[in-house]
């Protein structure tokens, strides 16, 4: 499911203040989870990944994806 470019804004701007999503394609094959490569006016590439509407195929949680990733590049 393709998120929709102003609801993502609307999202990463409330973490990294204000946030114009300029384009987004989907990386393949994204088999644990989908990714998405952002492109946006302010901050420049971003890479989101987001749980399969059928919840992920990994029994880890986002969360400590997220954190493992912050300590991997501060």
């Amino acid at each position: 499911m393709r998120p929709d470019p102003v609801e993502l804004g609307a999202y990463l701007s409330s973490w990294l203040g204000p946030t114009t999503v300029t384009s987004l394609r989907q990386t393949y094959p994204g088999n644990s989870r989908a990714s998405w490569m952002v492109q946006t006016d302010e901050h420049g590439g971003l890479v989101v990944r987001v749980d399969h509407p059928g919840g992920p195929l990994v029994p880890i949680p986002l969360e400590l994806e997220y954190r493992v990733y912050e300590r991997l590049w501060p």
